[in-house]
């Protein structure tokens, strides 16, 4: 909500951490230096202790005291504040989904938000004295910038991709996997970037890297040309945000910072990256369903000058929303995909 008096934007940040959990995995003193660093960065901020065994009670009390500007933000990773594990609505080869729509939505389905949520995951080796800098760098400002944008897809999505990457703000081109590959083009060059980065791509869950794939009866050396590392998102942001479809693109649990793409980026500068824990979905061309239809509408919220946590929110509700006026009902693509995608980093930053 913004201020007409002073420019400035008035929303309420509520953090919770598990203080028994992060203080083991840390410090006694890492409490303190979390909460000066959300002192001097939100106007309104209150911190909220997370226990295991409470965790339906305080659920329902930041139910009742939150507001529609209200942001919930969760700080650790699985081991120190856990995703809730929840049976996967396909059968896929995915026994689970992690999510933490728990949070975010006040229903035992856990399918349509009522809150904006995001997450500061820490990475499996991660010291405190660079957990803290990270915190501090996702947190520095309310504002990010749409100068340029790069896309990268896999050729066999190319035509949804591209329908999506067509409505992104910004100068930019998106890369078409293959022929585009590590292997015959080398590390995408980020340095100094600054604006959006979308891909619809290939992830797995044991390997660090995201993946094109070819057409059916197209040519390539490789079927699965490696289009991204983690090493590509090391350094060099400064006002830059990350949107991928990739499969287990934000799949965090017991991840050090080279085995994740998601955990690189945000230690390289990145403000926020939505992405998913588990199995994505998406059409081969429009019209626009499942992670496409997801990452189409959000950033048509993100254009309207609505904050990326309230963003996101939004595009669920909307999502859901077209799903049951279409067929009445949402299926088990549409269940999932609204559990998986998940925004770490600050969700209070908008378009300047």
């Amino acid at each position: 909500m913004l201020n007409k008096k002073t420019g400035e934007f008035k929303e309420e940040v509520y953090v919770m951490y598990d203080k028994a959990k992060i203080q083991k995995r840390f410090s006694k003193n890492i409490i303190t230096r979390i909460q000066d660093i959300f002192v001097a960065s939100c106007n309104n901020v209150l911190f909220i202790e997370h226990k295991a065994a409470q965790r339906k009670k305080i659920r329902k009390y930041i139910h009742n005291i939150s507001s529609n500007d209200t942001h919930l933000i969760l700080i650790g990773n699985h081991d120190t504040l856990p995703f809730e594990t929840i049976k996967s609505p396909v059968n896929d080869g995915d026994k689970i989904v992690h999510t933490d729509n728990f949070w975010a939505c006040n229903d035992s389905a856990m399918l349509i938000p009522d809150l904006s949520v995001a997450r500061i995951p820490h990475s499996k080796n991660e010291k405190e004295n660079e957990y803290v800098k990270k915190i501090e760098n996702i947190l520095e400002n309310i504002n990010i910038c749409f100068n340029e944008k790069i896309g990268i897809t896999a050729s066999i999505w190319d035509k949804s991709a591209i329908k999506v990457f067509e409505q992104i703000k910004g100068m930019g081109e998106i890369m078409i996997s293959p022929p585009f590959s590590i292997k015959e083009n080398g590390l995408i060059k980020f340095k100094d970037f600054m604006g959006t980065v979308y891909c619809n791509v290939h992830g797995s869950k044991n390997i660090p890297g995201w993946y094109g794939q070819t057409k059916q009866n197209e040519y390539s050396d490789e079927e699965y040309p490696q289009v991204l590392i983690p090493e590509t998102f090391k350094d060099g942001f400064t006002s830059t945000y990350l949107l991928s479809e990739a499969c287990y693109g934000g799949y965090i649990v017991n991840k050090k910072n080279k085995e994740s793409i998601a955990l690189s980026a945000l230690k390289g500068g990145m403000k926020f990256a939505v992405l998913s824990t588990s199995t994505a979905y998406g059409a081969y061309r429009p019209p626009l369903s499942e992670a496409d239809l997801l990452a189409d509408l959000f950033y048509k919220e993100l254009y309207k000058g609505k904050s990326a946590g309230k963003s996101l929110r939004e595009a669920k509700r909307i999502f859901a929303r077209k799903g049951i006026e279409k067929y009445g009902f949402l299926d088990n693509d549409d269940k999932k995909t609204l559990l998986e995608f998940h925004l770490y980093g600050n969700p209070l930053l908008r378009k300047v």
